[in-house]
C-alpha cells in the first residue's frame, strides 16, 4: 500500500499496489503513525485464493477506535464485510440482577456464561443495554477475519471483548461466531 493525500489529521485516496498494478481508493485513514493501515496478504481460509486485508482507522480517542476493513482479490474486487455489531448483539445475552448498591451481571456466550459484580458507584452513566458502537478492532489471526468489540455496560465500564470471527458465504464476509475474552 502505498500513501495517500494528507489533509490534516486523516490520510485520503489511498492507493493499493498488488504486484505491478495499483488502484487508488477514496478510502481515509488518521495519519498519527501509531495507527497507520495494516496490510495482511494470504487465503483467510478461502481454498487458497490470496487475498488482501487492508485495515484502516477512521478515528481514535477517549473511549473509541473505529476501524474499517477492506477485503481485496488480486484483480482489486471487494469483497464485502458484513459489520459484526448487530450479530453480537444477537449472540451475547446479557442479565442484570440488582442487589441494593451492587450490580450482579451475567454475560451468555455460546453456553458458556461469565459473572460479574460491579458497584454502583463504580458509574454514574450506567447503560440500559450493552453496547458494541464505539470500539471496533479488525485483525487477522490463524488466517481468518476477526472483529474484536469490547461490551461496555457504562461510562469507561467495560465485561470482557466480544471476538467475532467471519466466513466467506455467497461472495461476503459474514459473521460465524462469538467468543468472550476477558481479563
Amino acid at each position: 500500500m502505498q500513501s495517500g493525500r494528507a489533509q490534516g489529521d486523516v490520510f485520503s485516496l489511498l492507493t493499493v499496489q498488488i504486484d505491478q498494478v495499483s488502484q487508488t481508493y477514496s478510502w481515509s485513514n488518521v495519519s498519527n503513525p501509531s495507527f497507520y493501515p495494516v496490510i495482511y496478504r494470504g487465503s483467510l481460509g478461502t481454498e487458497g485464493e490470496d487475498l488482501i486485508v487492508v485495515v484502516l482507522t477512521k478515528g481514535t480517542g477517549t473511549g473509541i477506535h473505529e476501524s474499517e476493513v477492506h477485503v481485496l482479490r488480486p484483480d482489486f474486487t471487494e469483497i464485502p464485510v458484513v459489520d459484526p455489531r448487530e450479530f453480537v448483539l444477537k449472540e451475547v445475552q446479557l442479565e442484570l440482577h440488582r442487589e441494593q448498591a451492587l450490580r450482579h451481571y451475567t454475560l451468555k456466550v455460546n453456553e458458556h456464561e461469565y459473572s460479574y459484580d460491579i458497584h454502583d458507584r463504580d458509574s454514574s452513566d450506567w447503560f440500559e443495554q450493552p453496547s458494541v458502537q464505539n470500539i471496533i478492532r479488525y485483525d487477522v489471526q490463524d488466517q481468518g477475519l476477526v472483529a474484536e468489540l469490547p461490551i461496555q455496560i457504562a461510562i469507561g465500564q467495560y465485561l470482557g471483548n466480544a471476538i467475532v470471527k467471519y466466513r466467506l458465504v455467497n461472495g461476503e464476509l459474514r459473521p460465524s461466531m462469538v467468543e468472550l475474552s476477558v481479563e
